[in-house]
């Protein structure tokens, strides 16, 4: 070695056991730090909410957090059910000792334990990823709100449902990985005692090693993404989302615990059992609870009752013809699921007759087709109520289709609700189809509804709540009725990705019609081509939350009637050439609606202004004023000349002057940019883009590497050529 060799050796003699002692403190320190950080943003948390795991607990919005997975069926969170978090005192452990190891031995040994210390924090995250999925995958068919099975990601970004969720290492992962960084890069400095390339070789190498640990934990934490397709949409702010396919979605599955034996009146039904020589009354009467009885195809005579738990299927086309007598088919006993059969002939309006009466709790109707009823289902009093992928179809809807008799029904023209839900809590009323009813779907002093995936249309109203709390109403097609979504004296209210097209009576014509409502929510709704888009009376946000949330509201003859006594933030919306964007008829107290919210507005197709500093804000406020509408409440006619030019200046003059001296529509951030349209998912190949991210930041590093080797060669070759020269 040369005297400078040992100098330099000399002077660095002190890095090893510094770099060491620090290690040993930063992996100590670790043990009380999270190991795990995830944010999960929505429009309906603004400030967000945090989940963070330690190695004995869980902190931040946890129970917020469980509610959320209830909805839609995954499991709690709990870290009893995780034996892994009992063992978190030994990854620090570990990692101690392979810091040790690494420092203090040379050769292959210490280059095995370097590797260990890197595989320690990188099998942690693996481990919560396998959580991730475990939980993700693992979802209850019959939980409120069905979702896909999906999987988080462990490190980046995931959208589920409406939700953003963003993941990261906590603060003791990260320790850990700086501490196996530091003992890498302390091993090879070691390597070669001194000179220049001693140096540089460790800048290169520690931005190689640095590479390649980002590289693998993306690559491994998202790899399995890529088979997830049960995304709901960004909470970004995407412009409402296209209709959702109005195709059925899946039924709930009968209980487990039912026998799958088929039974008759004599016994176990045989393959092609016909209906001829097969009893339905008598077998549902000799029926044991809890059994799973499967009908041949055929017409049965009703009026029926099911008196005991039971699966009632059809097998094949199965007829239940009610002969206009009450209610074709009544469910008093709890735990029956009713699914597969065509239900026709019930009485009038006297009767208060219906295709199905449910009288009883954990009551399941799914696949059933029910026309030339007076009411389609009604359920009174019950819990825990499923009606799910049935086809309603009103009077006008012949039953000649299926080459059935009408003779004997005298209905006198009347017409009864699709569904029909009577202090009745927890339900799900999902992927059902009503047509031609009075209304869709009517809830009265019901509580905890869901109302998901339906569509619902040529009634008088589509979804009619009264007196009820808890009712969401989520990815529902509705179109052509007097009115769409009608709620009344009702109690949280959440209308989320709703398409509404076409209501266009002209006694209401209103989309949504919230009346003397406490606290509601409308997010992501698409409102177009009705009367009025939203009609707001006795909604006021200093009472309970009151919002609408990038909803678009286009084509329609009014956007937004706001009454006084309603008052709403409004915020990241689009209004887009509705003969009225916004009416406030009586005026003065409609200043209490806020427009806008965390410094965004809301896009208006008439805005005139410009965005100088490039925010996406207009740098002039927009005023939709009630000149125009008024001159329109009196004189219709006057429709003929809107967008004429004398309209438009009196819309301007009215901007600038405020010629009405009322309370007008003042947003002070319009957005200048209609909100583009975004994805409902995630590409299904976000794995695959992850993989090829990993993959470059892999090939940027070698090639750092090189670059930095080449450097120092050319280097180490002129200090060489500079020694000669000198000698």
């Amino acid at each position: 070695m040369t005297r400078t060799g040992r100098a330099t050796a000399r002077s660095r003699a002190w890095l090893r056991p510094v770099v060491l002692l620090l290690a040993l403190v930063a992996l100590a320190a670790a043990l009380g730090q999270p190991i795990w950080v995830a944010r999960l943003e929505a429009p309906q948390y603004p400030k967000g909410l945090t989940l963070t795991v330690y190695g004995d607990r869980l902190e931040g919005d946890v129970r917020e957090v469980n509610g959320l997975n209830h909805y839609i069926g995954m499991r709690t969170i709990d870290p009893a059910i995780i034996p892994e978090m009992k063992l978190w005192p030994l990854a620090p452990a570990l990692a101690a000792v392979f810091a040790l190891a690494g420092v203090a031995l040379g050769g292959v040994p210490g280059l095995l334990a370097r590797i260990a210390l890197w595989l320690v924090p990188l099998v942690v995250l693996l481990d919560i990823q396998r959580w991730l999925m475990v939980f993700g995958r693992d979802l209850d068919k019959e939980a409120a709100l069905r979702l896909k099975p999906f999987v988080p990601l462990a490190v980046g970004p995931t959208a589920v449902w409406n939700f953003r969720i963003w993941a990261l290492p906590g603060p003791a992962l990260l320790l850990m990985l700086a501490v196996a960084l530091a003992v890498t890069l302390v091993a090879r400095a070691g390597r070669r005692p001194g000179g220049t390339g001693s140096l540089r070789s460790l800048v290169s190498r520690g931005a190689h090693a640095a590479a390649l640990a980002l590289s693998l934990v993306l690559a491994a934490c998202s790899a399995p993404v890529a088979a997830s397709d049960a995304h709901l949409g960004h909470a970004v702010d995407p412009a409402p989302l296209p209709a959702r396919a109005a195709a059925p979605v899946s039924a709930p599955a009968p209980p487990a615990a039912r026998p799958a034996a088929p039974v008759s009146a004599a016994g176990p039904a045989p393959a092609g059992h016909s209906a001829a020589h097969f009893d339905l009354a008598a077998a549902i009467a000799a029926a044991p609870a809890g059994a799973e009885l499967h009908v041949p195809s055929g017409t049965y005579d009703g009026p029926l009752t099911i008196d005991r738990p039971l699966t009632l299927i059809a097998d094949g086309s199965v007829l239940l013809d009610g002969g206009g007598r009450g209610t074709v088919l009544t469910v008093r006993a709890p735990s029956v699921v009713v699914r597969g059969f065509v239900i026709h002939g019930s009485g009038g309006q006297v009767e208060d007759a219906a295709g199905i009466k449910v009288l009883a709790d954990d009551v399941t109707l799914e696949r059933n087709r029910l026309h030339h009823v007076y009411a389609g289902v009604i359920a009174r009093g019950a819990r825990d109520l499923r009606v799910v992928d049935n086809v309603v179809e009103g009077p006008g809807f012949a039953a000649t289709q299926a080459g059935l008799s009408e003779s004997h029904l005298d209905m006198s023209g009347a017409v009864g609700d699709g569904i029909t839900l009577w202090n009745v809590t927890s339900a799900l009323v999902r992927g059902n189809t009503v047509t031609g009813m009075r209304d869709g779907v009517y809830l009265s002093y019901a509580e905890d509804v869901l109302v998901d995936s339906n569509r619902l249309t040529d009634g008088r109203y589509a979804v009619h709540a009264m007196f009820g709390r808890e009712i969401t109403a989520f990815g529902n097609e509705i179109a052509g009725n007097a009115s769409g979504l009608v709620f009344m004296n009702t109690e949280a209210v959440e209308l989320a990705r709703n398409r509404l097209t076409g209501q266009r009576s002209g006694a209401t014509g209103y989309a949504v019609l919230l009346k003397d409502v406490r606290g509601a929510r409308l997010v992501e709704n698409v409102v177009t081509r009705n009367l009025i888009g939203l009609r707001a009376d006795g909604v006021d946000r200093t009472a309970a939350p009151a919002e609408l949330i990038r909803n678009d509201f286009s084509y329609n003859g009014i956007g937004l009637q706001l009454l006084p006594s309603s008052k709403l933030v409004v915020t990241r919306n689009s209004f887009i050439d509705n003969v009225v964007q916004v009416d406030l008829p009586g005026s003065v107290a409609a200043t209490g609606t806020q427009w806008m919210k965390t410094g965004l507005g809301n896009y208006w197709s008439g805005y005139t202004g410009f965005d100088l500093n490039g925010d996406g804000a207009g740098d002039l406020p927009h005023r939709e004023g009630v000149v125009a509408v008024r001159l329109l409440e009196t004189a219709p006619e006057l429709l003929l000349f809107r967008g004429s030019l004398a309209m438009s200046v009196l819309a301007q003059a009215e901007r600038w002057w405020n010629l009405s001296h009322a309370a007008t529509a003042v947003d002070p951030l319009p957005l200048v940019l209609r909100l583009a349209p975004r994805p409902d998912a995630l590409p299904a190949d976000g794995g695959i883009a992850w993989l090829l991210l990993a993959v470059a930041l892999v090939g940027g590093a070698a090639g750092t590497t090189a670059v930095v080797r080449r450097a120092a060669g050319a280097t180490a070759g002129i200090t060489a050529v500079r020694r000669v020269a000198g000698a």
